[in-house]
């Protein structure tokens, strides 16, 4: 699935949830005189259904665990950066947010050149928080990958062989077995593609059954598939820890100073979600 067709599902997720909200908010509260200011707010256009082109998508309703529309939702399809949805909620679960993470030369250095970026230097030692913003709001796939080696170094360091298993149900000697190599040079060598075993297995945990990860940002590959359906379930599962739910409905971060960025606010970094963004939502 191209970005474009990506994009063009989101919409149709923000205009029916933006149509929710509207009418949530013309609803006055019974048993209160109710007084609307007179603001002269626009009339919002929402594109019929029958015009929105789009191969594949679901809108879930989570708290009634019911499908509200949905057109092929169990086709493959390309996630692109919806990936990262994955990838905060790890980080969430196995690294303590006010820790701090250097950024390793592979991390950064694995990010391609047109990639979306929070322009994070090899060497950099930030805190873990400043990574999901800018892994949320500017989609960095830096961010990504540095997250995603911080994931298995802490897993293999918290949950070694023989030791109790992580929030997945497995601890390092998951990933010595699949790799057929000691714990070392999995950390060493192959932290990232650890980290998309990590992210395909949480899927399967959490019951999608389309969904296939072979890196931690999203940046197309034939073997990095889902489906809107699962994409849905990720959501939901994320959306259950406030932390999540904070970062993705922040409208701007302003950037920590860092050994690498010496200055507070050497970055400003802003969500492209256009429901945060409008004045009338």
């Amino acid at each position: 699935m191209s970005r474009l067709k990506i994009k063009t599902a989101a919409r149709v997720l923000s205009l029916v949830l933006a149509m929710f909200i509207a009418a949530a908010w013309a609803v006055p509260y019974v048993g209160t005189a109710v007084v609307m200011a007179d603001v002269n707010q626009p009339d919002i256009t929402i594109t019929p259904l029958d015009e929105i082109h789009c191969s594949s998508y679901c809108v879930y309703d989570y708290t009634v665990d019911e499908i509200i529309l949905e057109q092929q939702s169990h086709n493959r399809i390309y996630p692109a950066s919806m990936t990262k949805i994955m990838t905060f909620q790890l980080g969430l679960d196995y690294l303590d947010s006010d820790a701090y993470v250097t950024c390793s030369q592979n991390a950064i250095e694995s990010v391609a050149s047109d990639s979306t970026m929070m322009y994070l230097c090899v060497g950099e030692e930030i805190k873990v928080s400043e990574l999901y913003y800018g892994l949320m709001l500017p989609s960095g796939n830096d961010a990504a990958n540095v997250i995603g080696e911080s994931v298995i170094n802490a897993l293999f360091e918290n949950y070694p062989a023989g030791g109790e298993v992580g929030p997945d149900g497995i601890n390092a000697q998951y990933f010595i077995d699949l790799y057929g190599l000691p714990a070392e040079e999995i950390v060493a060598n192959y932290p990232l593609s650890a980290f998309a075993e990590l992210m395909t297995l949480r899927a399967r945990n959490i019951g999608c059954t389309g969904t296939h990860f072979s890196n931690a940002h999203g940046y197309h590959s034939d073997d990095h598939y889902t489906t809107a359906f699962d994409l849905c379930l990720m959501m939901t599962n994320g959306t259950r820890n406030p932390d999540f739910c904070t970062v993705i409905s922040s409208p701007t971060h302003i950037c920590q100073a860092t050994n690498c960025h010496p200055e507070d606010a050497w970055s400003t970094v802003r969500n492209t979600n256009q429901i945060l963004m409008d004045p009338w939502m």
